[in-house]
């Protein structure tokens, strides 16, 4: 990113003089977010994608397309890269912080025309710009014989725009039977080295597993690691650590065949343990999301299915964590919590609508066939560890077949939208949350030092209200797509935060208290909010620090809330939490 002229102490302080509401940070059009005004219905969602900019979509042909949500040019707000059909070029639309968004795949040479499945944002190389993954499928169209199935890697350049240096160990291999094709992805550190390796996941065909080589390429242990080279047919992968000893494992959707979870042996190898983790689901398993729908201080994961496909019992299912130290174990609670039925189920998340402090659940699906292809969205409320369908009030209660389905707050508003990518043709729709509620939030963005500045595999812990919630800060998730990596709480009634628990993936851990609410946090591990000088307090010390940075500040710990510039709105933050002790 081209860096922009620091500013003045005398603008940072003329700033104070603005009136309340007049602040902005340069991208968010307002990092401090505001409360709804009053309680009304349960849940409403309005499609404003053609309105913010959004253009017509088109899905390359098969079974899903993804959505790959992340602040690409760290400027505060959340961009979205699209992959799309055969002849149509690649979207980038890059968030212009004020609710709307421009496409500029071309401008940054993302404008790829050959039909893609799979996007993912990570930071390869280490040096804290995101670069974009791109799974390509030819299986569909002639669109370039001579291309193989391949990953494509574009890094970031320094002034914005995208080379693809995508190696050879990036091409998949498939078996070439009916529909063979590319599935999903998922990044994180596996080898705890500081660098996000590689899981790509591939249906009629072998999923891999790639380390990352210090940024320089990527390097194929997929038959060394154990998890080996037979033909699966995979869906959503998703990278956390089950087992809770400090590395991350593999958890894999599985169709038509049993679910995976590969433990990490530590040792460069996994083994598959999903039987006796009750993670051996064996149904038509596609999408998936990991959330605290009870919390109970550790992560459940929802699966889309088929219903009552084959005569088996197909259903989506809940997989509750009932986890007891290192012995992993879930149970299917679907059926009696009345999230079962989803129809022919693709996307998937878990977000919280209505800031109560519990997760709801959102599901679409659909397939071109009757009786599936009038098939609804689902969306079911948590109402305190149970859930409520409200499809049918929610503004998500489509005919159309779904794909992707993703939680992101696109317009800084201080609540969760979506995202939804449909099939035959599109729709795609950007749905604003528009539920009225007083209700609070917290919207944490951990970022750390070295390669992995996003924190991919952090866990965030928030006591609020009498709740204890959960989040992590995943890479692939939902079917074919990515979710920020941002973690966000609603806090109920509560406007501060009890506590904040950061654990991070290179095992430390950090704790904040007394933490205000409706604000966008950016944490690091050395240091509290605030606390500048690392005195175990924030004051003037502190205050005269964040002053003489101030203007264009890219990740430097004055700038409290991320956006890229120390200003009027880090300073507020500070003085929020003057005297605070973590």
């Amino acid at each position: 990113m081209n860096p922009q002229p620091r500013r003045s102490l005398g603008l940072l302080f003329a700033a104070l003089l603005l009136p309340s509401g007049q602040v902005r940070g340069q991208g968010a059009d307002l990092e401090v977010g505001q409360p709804g005004p009053t309680e009304g219905a349960p849940v409403t969602f309005v499609d404003v994608a053609a309105a913010r900019g959004i253009a017509s979509y088109e899905m390359m042909e098969g079974m899903a397309g993804g959505i790959a949500a992340a602040d690409y040019d760290d400027d505060g707000d959340i961009d979205l890269f699209i992959p799309t059909a055969n002849g149509i070029p690649n979207q980038l639309y890059r968030n212009l912080g004020n609710g709307n968004f421009e496409e500029i795949a071309a401008q940054v040479g993302l404008d790829e025309t050959c039909p893609d499945r799979a996007p993912l944002w990570m930071d390869f190389d280490g040096d804290r710009d995101l670069d974009l993954l791109v799974f390509g499928d030819d299986d569909f169209s002639s669109c370039d014989p001579a291309r193989p199935q391949s990953v494509r890697l574009y890094r970031q350049l320094a002034d914005g725009t995208f080379q693809n240096v995508a190696g050879p160990e990036m091409t998949m291999s498939l078996e070439g039977q009916p529909r063979a094709h590319c599935s999903a992805m998922c990044v994180g550190d596996v080898n705890n080295d500081g660098f996000l390796d590689l899981y790509i996941a591939a249906w009629n065909g072998v999923s891999q597993l790639l380390l990352n080589n210090n940024g320089i390429n990527f390097v194929n242990v997929t038959a060394a690691s154990g998890i080996g080279t037979e033909s699966n047919r995979h869906w959503q992968p998703m990278m956390h650590d089950f087992n809770r000893d400090g590395w991350l494992d593999i958890y894999v959707a599985t169709d038509f065949q049993p679910n995976r979870l590969y433990i990490n042996q530590r040792n460069g190898t996994f083994i598959d343990r999903a039987p006796e983790a009750g993670l051996d689901n064996f149904m038509n398993d596609m999408g998936m999301t990991m959330g605290d729908y009870d919390n109970d201080g550790d992560l459940d994961i929802y699966v889309t299915n088929i219903w009552e496909w084959m005569n088996r019992g197909e259903h989506n299912v809940l997989l509750r964590n009932d986890t007891v130290g290192s012995q992993v174990s879930f149970t299917d609670v679907a059926p009696e919590l009345g999230v079962d039925q989803g129809y022919w189920g693709w996307g998937t998340t878990f977000f919280d609508a209505d800031k109560d402090g519990w997760e709801d659940l959102v599901a679409t699906n659909g397939f071109g066939d009757a009786p599936w292809n009038t098939d609804r969205s689902r969306f079911f409320l948590n109402t305190g560890g149970q859930f409520q369908d409200v499809s049918a009030v929610s503004g998500l209660y489509d005919e159309d077949w779904g794909s992707s389905l993703i939680a992101l707050d696109y317009d800084r508003d201080g609540d969760e939208d979506l995202m939804q990518s449909c099939n035959l043709g599109g729709p795609i729709r950007l749905l604003e949350n528009r539920t009225s509620t007083s209700n609070h939030y917290l919207n944490i963005k951990p970022r750390m030092q070295g390669p992995n500045h996003r924190a991919i595999g952090a866990i965030i812990k928030v006591t609020a209200g009498g709740k204890n919630m959960m989040r992590a800060i995943t890479a692939g998730t939902s079917i074919v797509s990515q979710e920020p990596a941002e973690a966000f709480f609603g806090l109920g009634s509560a406007t501060v935060a009890d506590r904040v628990e950061i654990q991070w993936p290179d095992g430390q851990t950090t704790v904040w208290n007394n933490v205000v609410g409706d604000r966008i946090y950016t944490l690091r591990p050395e240091g509290r909010l605030g606390d500048l000088n690392m005195s175990g307090e924030v004051n003037i010390d502190d205050a005269f620090l964040l002053i003489a940075a101030a203007g264009f500040c890219f990740d430097c710990p004055e700038d409290l809330n991320g956006d890229s510039i120390v200003n009027i709105n880090d300073l507020i933050l500070l003085f929020q939490n003057w005297g605070y002790e973590g």
